[in-house]
């Protein structure tokens, strides 16, 4: 999110240039840059200080030359706004230089010292309605006071000053402790209060400075009823709709510096016609009158009204009363700077240190400090976005910037008494339409509905109340808002985990997942209220994680570090702890190097989990977005669940630029393929960037199966396992236990003639998807074997009180309850179940038996009822056939093998303690993490 108003014309945004969202750019928050991105032609720059040729050069200096010409009338509308008492009116041109001067000093430091050559840095808007009210108050007060303008000229020439040095040095003080992110901790919808109020102020300034009058309160804007005001009202509106029409539908470069000079052209050919002077128009109020006298630059100086450095003449007391409008000013502008750093970051192919970037702004606004020229700045995020997407990566343009506004500086004259009044009117009601556009209308779709009213209530508390009491009641009335939500929805810590699903797989497979899941699958599941005070540390603790991944390390091992395994080659991504793991899992077997391979291939996927958030904020919301984005330049590959179980969580994630598809993927079956393009994949593809997309599916169980999914067709195409939905007789189950672990009574070789054995006691059966194939309460005289398919078991948990046991993994109480009821609906709850529902709190807990998996021994073995459901899945079975394919084998055969073949009797009850062992496995593991 962009926070400032529109700096500059380039600055502004359209609502026609915001990403759809989904779309997979990165241009998505609440100020869009300006020009719709396009990927560099080949060869144009895509590297920074790539080319020192003479084309090269040529194209910075003229791009330097369109930056200037679009910031040059901006800053002109700047003067205008800062200085806007009337006190300050004789002296308006020769002021205008001071910001030609300290635009060009900011220009030449973030040149010199920002660690992107093209960026853009300028007086900007932010800090305006600050300086404006303390150049106000000063001229106020020293009215009262009997001093003359030149006093009160001085006094706010030197209170600007200082207070731009304050604000460096303060910027300075947040990147040394690197504490850039906690700006974000100032509440939105103050934020969106204050820059409503920066475009209403500037409607009201450019309507009074085109119509030579004073706009402030509503009560003063019934002076354009005024006949003669009305008439300059006309250019005033008309030039503003030429400009914004222009924008709208003119993409070449030129156009807008084409038009200002066509508007200027204009008048003086309309005064020209109507045979009156440059003086006459003066002199009816149509152009601002020349100063006095002009003289050398460097006699500018001499408006500071300090001669021979004394500060006799100078009103101290009214300077100190501007200390509360200083805090202010700081906050602001260090909010806004962390905010263009991040708008130029989400365009930008490199990573920024956003500390390094905020250091370098805050030397400039010292530098114009020290100099006299006090008027804050930072990066002009859009034209430095502009320029990069041009192709232009050399710092001649901003060498070229700056030397232009030196330029204008130096010389003897001052181009603001050859323009008309209406001109420099009209680009301040531009820049304030876009702004109220953007924070009145376009916000409300990028907040809740109540941050909607707060940002209102902030901008009617400024209008009423002032600068600074009206931000600190927006800040105190979102904080009462989170307080109130906080009341009502209890935050509890988020857990990260490596998640596993409920689906109970083969033997094989279990193995690959336990070798790649550490360290490639990290699950983090939120819960309660989500709000600016708790985004950042969440962002932070889920960056640790990524971190993790993108470094191989486990979640056990997060934190500790290692080098790759010896022998280089495809294997470097291979870390030691993974090492050991194929060590132990696969030692001696011909799977072994298939490991070391699955685990540097298989791709890493972080989980965001939603399902138990109750509510969110729009900073949490940023914040979350700017996360999932910022996985994509790790190799990460986001997933995001339980996004739609709140109507306004979803929708808010969208509106502040989060990668999400369309909609969320009805199930992982469903879902396609999905592997990251790393930068340096797609540098070499000649892209913009790495590509940035993010799966999202319904629930956290569906998300949880697909990461396997992916891992586990890694894993298949380095021989670990069969594809997770493909069929396994009952030779393969045999075998896949045996090459595991080294059972007593049978060796791999032996699998075809035990299976061959086993299968002379054994029933082949089929299912259609839906068929039962035991009921809670029924008894449990036989076990199954699932050759293919899934088959789906539910079992209910009775609970005296709530919360006495944990409840499953990923799924809300809602959720259950909605499952409870459906079953009942479809017949599936026994009479004994609606029984326990009625005696106290029931839950459902779900598991899946795929390929290769032994379903109903517990009860069989156990020699009891059955204590769940058991139903064919409609996923997981083969693409050629819809049915489930299962081996049923009864206690009377198993009593008929112990006489007849009791070395494969011995044979299937090893293979069924070790996959019931991995049963308890799994079912600890998800308790474990239920529990956490």
């Amino acid at each position: 999110m962009h926070s400032t108003p529109s700096g500059t014309p380039l600055a502004s945004p359209r609502e026609g240039n915001t990403p759809q969202a989904g779309s997979g750019t990165r241009d998505n928050d609440l100020e869009a840059p300006l020009l719709p991105r396009r990927a560099a032609k080949h060869g144009g720059g895509a590297g920074l200080g790539r080319s020192s040729s003479s084309s090269s050069m040529l194209q910075a200096v003229v791009f330097g030359l369109i930056n200037a010409a679009a910031g040059v009338p901006a800053l002109i509308a700047f003067c205008a706004v800062v200085f806007k008492d009337e006190m300050y009116l004789p002296y308006l041109d020769q002021l205008c230089k001071f910001f030609y001067l300290a635009s060009a000093v900011h220009q030449g430091i973030v040149t010199l010292l920002s660690s992107l050559p093209y960026a853009v840095g300028q007086v900007q808007d932010v800090g305006l309605i600050f300086l404006s009210a303390m150049a106000s108050s000063i001229a106020s007060l020293c009215s009262r006071a009997g001093l003359d303008a030149s006093a009160a000229l001085g006094t706010s020439l030197l209170t600007m000053a200082a207070s731009s040095a304050i604000v460096g040095l303060g910027l300075l003080a947040v990147a040394k402790a690197r504490l850039a992110s906690a700006v974000q901790y100032l509440p939105l919808p103050a934020v969106g209060g204050y820059l409503s109020y920066v475009g209403y102020f500037c409607i009201a300034s450019g309507l009074g400075l085109g119509c030579g009058i004073q706009l402030g309160p509503l009560a003063s804007w019934a002076q354009l009823w005024d006949p003669q005001v009305a008439l300059r009202v006309l250019p005033t509106l008309g030039s503003t709709a030429l400009l914004m029409l222009t924008m709208a539908r003119c993409k070449h470069p030129l156009a807008l510096p084409g038009v200002l000079a066509a508007i200027v052209g204009a008048f003086h050919l309309a005064l020209l016609a109507a045979g009156m002077s440059l003086q006459d128009a003066q002199d009816a109020g149509w152009v601002l009158k020349p100063a006095a006298s002009t003289g050398p630059f460097w006699s500018l100086w001499g408006l500071f009204d300090m001669p021979g450095g004394s500060l006799a003449r100078l009103h101290l007391g009214a300077a100190l009363q501007q200390v509360g409008k200083l805090l202010g000013l700081f906050l602001l502008v260090c909010f806004g700077s962390c905010m263009d750093i991040a708008a130029i970051q989400q365009d930008s192919p490199q990573r920024l240190d956003t500390n390094r970037e905020l250091a370098c702004i805050g030397l400039s606004n010292v530098a114009v400090g020290l100099i006299g020229t006090g008027f804050t700045g930072s990066f002009i995020f859009s034209q430095t976005i502009f320029t990069g997407r041009a192709g232009v990566h050399s710092r001649i343009n901003g060498a070229v910037i700056a030397l232009c506004e030196l330029a204008l500086f130096a010389v003897p004259f001052s181009i603001v008494q050859y323009a008309p009044t209406f001109f420099f009117g009209a680009l301040l009601v531009w820049f304030g339409v876009e702004i109220c556009l953007d924070w009145v209308l376009r916000s409300y779709s990028k907040l809740t509905g109540t941050e909607y009213a707060l940002l209102w209530a902030t901008f009617a508390a400024i209008m009423q109340w002032g600068l600074e009491a009206g931000i600190a009641a927006g800040v105190v009335a979102a904080t009462l808002y989170f307080a109130l939500g906080y009341a009502q929805s209890q935050l509890s810590a988020f857990t990260l985990a490596p998640g596993r699903s409920r689906i109970v797989r083969a033997a094989d497979q279990e193995a690959a997942l336990e070798l790649l899941r550490p360290a490639h699958l990290v699950s983090a599941q939120l819960r309660g209220f989500l709000f600016f005070g708790v985004a950042n540390a969440i962002s932070v603790r889920v960056h640790e994680a990524a971190q993790c991944l993108a470094s191989g390390l486990s979640g056990e091992a997060c934190g500790v570090g290692g080098s790759p395994v010896a022998g280089g080659g495809s294997w470097a991504g291979v870390r030691p702890q993974q090492a050991r793991q194929a060590d132990r899992l696969y030692a001696g077997s011909s799977k072994h190097d298939g490991a070391l391979f699955a685990s540097a291939a298989a791709p890493r996927f972080l989980l965001l989990d939603l399902s138990s958030v109750k509510g969110i904020d729009a900073t949490a919301a940023r914040t979350l977005a700017s996360l999932l984005r910022d996985l994509g330049q790790l190799d990460i590959a986001p997933v995001v669940t339980g996004a739609t179980h709140r109507p306004s969580i979803r929708p808010l994630l969208l509106a502040h630029g989060a990668p999400l598809p369309p909609e969320p993927a009805p199930s992982a079956d469903a879902a396609s393929p999905f592997l990251l393009h790393s930068t340096a994949v797609a540098a070499a593809a000649d892209l913009a960037g790495p590509q940035q997309h993010c799966h999202e599916f319904a629930s956290y169980e569906e998300g949880l199966r697909f990461c396997e999914s992916q891992l586990l067709a890694v894993a298949g195409r380095y021989g670990l396992c069969r594809p997770p939905s493909a069929a396994m007789p009952l030779e393969d189950l045999l075998r896949s236990h045996a090459s595991q672990a080294g059972l007593p009574f049978v060796s791999k070789e032996d699998s075809g003639a035990a299976a061959a054995e086993i299968a002379r006691y054994c029933m082949k059966q089929r299912y259609r998807p839906g068929d039962v194939l035991w009921r809670e309460g029924a008894p449990s005289d036989e076990l199954f074997m699932v050759e293919q398919g899934r088959v789906t078991v539910q079992q209910r948990v009775q609970q005296p009180g709530s919360g006495s046991l944990p409840e499953a993994a990923g799924s809300s109480e809602e959720e259950e309850a909605g499952v409870l009821e459906q079953q009942q609906q479809q017949g599936a709850a026994s009479p004994a179940a609606q029984q326990q529902q009625q005696a106290g709190v029931v839950r459902v807990r779900l598991f899946e038996f795929g390929p290769g998996c032994i379903a109903g021994a517990v009860d069989f073995y156990l020699r009891r009822t059955r204590s769940s459901t058991a139903t064919v899945s409609n996923a997981g079975v083969g693409a050629g056939s819809a049915s489930c394919h299962v081996l049923r084998i009864t206690r009377e055969a198993l009593g008929r093998m112990a006489v007849e073949a009791p070395g494969a009797l011995h044979v299937l009850q090893a293979v069924v303690l070790r996959a019931k062992c991995l049963d308890l496995g799994t079912a600890a593991e998800l308790a474990v993490a239920t529990a956490s």
